[in-house]
């Protein structure tokens, strides 16, 4: 973030890595349960099983390694991220899709670790 006069603006690539899994979340939800793409049911629900348990929190272990290269805050990036599920769970969910919060974050909070573990190392071999 660059603080300028009192204001506090946010670099655009900083606002990208903040909603980048909100958006893709967004509308693989949206499109999953509005049946754009006309799937049968069978095929509709294994494709959204599968963005549960595959693409969304591959989704927020890329959002904590974006964050971390990017030096965004990762608390922000998960929270908006988190909030956005959470507005969709009770939009299209039922309560028992709240244990994946956890687990999403738990693989955001991941990459932003290892990411930011690699990046000081490789620091700290350039210095030596």
């Amino acid at each position: 973030m660059v603080n300028r006069k009192g204001g506090v603006f946010i670099k655009n690539r900083n606002v990208v890595t903040i909603i980048f899994p909100s958006l893709f979340m967004t509308i693989i939800t949206i499109i999953s349960f509005s049946n754009m793409l006309n799937f049968n049911v069978i095929e509709f629900k294994g494709s959204f099983i599968l963005s549960l348990i595959l693409l969304f929190p591959l989704l927020f272990l890329l959002q904590g390694i974006i964050s971390a290269v990017n030096n965004t805050n990762v608390l922000l990036a998960l929270g908006i991220s988190t909030l956005d599920f959470i507005i969709l769970m009770m939009v299209y969910l039922n309560d028992s899709a709240s244990i994946y919060i956890l687990i999403y974050l738990v693989f955001g909070l991941i990459g932003y670790i290892i990411t930011k573990s690699i990046i000081k190392i490789k620091i700290s071999k350039k210095i030596k």
